[in-house]
């Protein structure tokens, strides 16, 4: 059950389902105009140029996000 295979599996799979819930997520809060993770103040911040030009109310529902996460099991709690 605890073979390396499984584990391999069992990381691609949960890699899998948790970027497709963060992507929904985001989707939601951006549809939403909601900045839950201040990437507009971060924008203002490293890069004022453009948060002069750019309409945040307006164009911020129209920014493409990649969301990516990686799970690596480290340990399986089984005891031997």
């Amino acid at each position: 059950m605890y073979s390396e295979a499984n584990i391999r599996k069992w990381n691609h799979e949960l890699s899998d389902q948790l970027t497709k819930q963060a992507t929904d997520t985001v989707n939601k809060l951006q549809k939403n105009q909601c900045d839950l993770y201040g990437i507009g103040e971060r924008i203002r911040a490293f890069h004022p140029k453009l948060s002069k030009s750019f309409e945040w109310e307006t164009e911020y529902t129209k920014v493409e996000f990649q969301v990516s996460i990686q799970v690596q099991i480290q340990h399986t709690g089984r005891i031997n």
